[in-house]
């Protein structure tokens, strides 16, 4: 702008000094002209005698006249060189600079860590992206133009060449149990308002976390619960930073034996701000419903190799022997995000009673096994002639 108005005024003077030029032109072709005529017209006289005299005139009124015109074009002439020069001069420095080289350097702490080239045009804005090692917690600061290594263009002022901010290491933050969101900075930006003024701002990123579908949340021991993890992330800075936790570790109050009672959950969605996890698949022995974490537990102590193995689900079971009582665990998530941040989440399930509370107890006649018509029990289908052959041990006929 106080380039635009130089250049404005400099014009206007031009316009004027122009007027001027065109003015003393005007006076002093005039003058010329009054000169002309005074000394082609000299004075005519008659003698006496009839005789025809002529004398020349004095003209130096007029010429006195034509010098001074002369002497003010001249110096209208003059003035309007030097202002067109000083145009002349403008355009020669705008074209010289007007996309000049300079060196941008980054400090970390006071100590230079990077620096990088940069041509500008006027008015333009760059983007930079320095490459250099991260050696901490801090401030980082860039300098364009920076004093030693300076273009020779004078600026008005420096102090505006500079602008820093605040560095963070990652905090590495990891949430007391219970807590189902962290916080944490991933970038600060410092902007320049004015040439004495810099604004600040903090992006942020945030780590949500909760356990859902927590059912049966009551139950008798032997049985089993299941629940699902899930983990939400958003990034001020990057809406598509990949922050979410990719793995879970829950941590049991009890285990069945040869089990762990911490296990890895399984992730069943991951689409980079959300996942979800879940407990691994279990298995369970037909008959002395034993846990496994295996279709195949072979290498378990507790299976024989011949007792049938049915589909536990995705669920976590109490050993049989559970005492009644609130138990409380949770479920570690993996770091995650800028800042490495984690979540330690809780929830309790009730156990009460055992697993054969399920069943009644009655006397089975072996002749009527199945009275009043209630079918016969799953486990017993195809297998009724087994109970029909007791009934005479049963009644102890033949001596039997």
């Amino acid at each position: 702008p106080e380039r635009d108005q130089y250049r404005a005024k400099v014009n206007n003077n031009i316009n004027k000094s122009q007027q001027e030029v065109n003015s003393s032109e005007s006076v002093r072709d005039s003058a010329q002209s009054s000169l002309s005529y005074c000394r082609r017209n000299p004075i005519h006289e008659i003698d006496e005698e009839g005789h025809d005299y002529y004398i020349d005139r004095d003209c130096s009124w007029e010429e006195d006249r034509l010098d001074d015109a002369a002497s003010r074009l001249d110096t209208a002439r003059q003035k309007l060189e030097k202002e067109k020069n000083k145009i002349k001069k403008l355009d020669v420095l705008e074209a010289k600079y007007a996309n000049p080289e300079t060196v941008v350097v980054l400090k970390h702490n006071g100590q230079q860590v990077s620096s990088q080239k940069v041509r500008l045009t006027e008015g333009e804005k760059k983007t930079l992206n320095l490459d250099w090692q991260h050696k901490g917690k801090g401030t980082i600061q860039a300098e364009i133009n920076p004093a030693g290594n300076r273009i020779d263009i004078e600026e008005t002022t420096y102090k505006n060449n500079p602008i820093k901010t605040a560095i963070y290491e990652p905090s590495k933050e990891k949430a007391m149990c219970g807590v189902t969101n962290v916080k944490g900075v991933v970038e600060t930006v410092s902007e320049r308002v004015s040439k004495e003024d810099t604004v600040g701002e903090m992006f942020y990123e945030t780590l949500n976390g909760s356990i859902d579908n927590l059912s049966p949340s009551k139950l008798h021991s032997g049985y089993g619960f299941s629940y699902q993890v899930n983990g939400t992330y958003k990034n001020q800075w990057n809406e598509n930073y990949p922050g979410v936790f990719t793995a879970a570790t829950a941590q049991y109050p009890f285990a069945d034996e040869g089990l762990k009672s911490k296990q890895d959950l399984e992730r069943t969605k991951n689409i980079g701000s959300i996942s979800s996890f879940s407990p691994k698949n279990m298995y369970l022995s037909e008959k002395t419903g034993h846990v496994f974490d295996s279709k195949r537990p072979t290498k378990s102590l507790y299976w024989d190799g011949q007792e049938k193995i049915i589909d536990g689900g995705q669920k976590w079971y109490s050993p049989m022997k559970t005492k009644d009582g609130v138990y409380t665990f949770n479920v570690e998530t993996a770091p995650a995000g800028v800042n490495e941040m984690s979540l330690c989440l809780s929830e309790q399930v009730e156990i009460k009673g055992v697993a054969y509370d399920d069943f009644i107890k009655r006397r089975v006649f072996p002749d009527d096994p199945f009275p009043g018509g209630s079918g016969v029990g799953w486990n017993w289908v195809g297998k009724e002639e087994l109970l029909h052959k007791l009934t005479d041990w049963y009644y102890m006929k033949n001596g039997k």
